[in-house]
């Protein structure tokens, strides 16, 4: 099984067993879908900068064309933002937990993580944010974001100096909520 693979299982398994532990008060349940989502931030509140795999990223405005891959697309679901998503790379809808099925059918599924998306595939819906675990092999996916000024997030765990932790994905979480102006609701997630 190629490694990523395993990674991309380990952190699935995660994000189920987080959610399964988490407390079911409303304002923070796993059944919560993205019409609980709390308020969106406001455009005043932009440009963020948030700190990801040693680099500094810059959202100029609030993100309303989110594209996820892979684990970062299921904490994109439990964010509760699929109002903010244009689509996703990962399991369909029907394969996911019913938590994150919900908020699954609120978005559009552009298809399997494997094989990797290609960078045209990934740019066919015009992101604002790219929010994935890892680049595949090829690495041509940073080029062409970064040649399209795309803002992206990647899981830490597949940094160049990786965190496998816990904590590390709670630092995502957090980033990614900031990123997405829902600081909020990856407190809570987090929680």
């Amino acid at each position: 099984m190629k490694p990523s693979l395993c990674r991309g299982l380990g952190l699935g398994v995660l994000t189920l067993a987080l959610a399964a532990c988490a407390p079911t008060t409303p304002e923070n349940s796993p059944q919560s879908t993205s019409s609980d989502a709390p308020t969106t931030a406001t455009s005043a509140q932009f440009p963020v900068t948030v700190e990801n795999c040693g680099r500094e990223v810059t959202i100029a405005q609030q993100p309303t064309r989110v594209v996820g891959i892979e684990g970062a697309a299921e904490t994109l679901l439990a964010l509760g933002a699929a109002d903010q998503t244009a689509g996703y790379f990962g399991a369909a809808p029907e394969n996911l937990p019913d938590y994150l099925a919900t908020n699954a059918r609120e978005t559009k599924h552009l298809g399997s993580s494997f094989p990797f998306p290609t960078a045209e595939q990934v740019l066919s819906d015009t992101p604002d944010l790219v929010v994935l675990y890892g680049f595949g092999d090829s690495g041509d996916l940073a080029k062409q974001l970064d040649a399209q000024q795309v803002p992206y997030l990647q899981l830490s765990e597949t940094c160049d100096e990786a965190d496998h932790t816990v904590e590390g994905y709670f630092n995502d979480v957090r980033t990614i909520s900031t990123a997405l102006g829902q600081a909020e609701a990856g407190n809570k997630l987090v929680e």
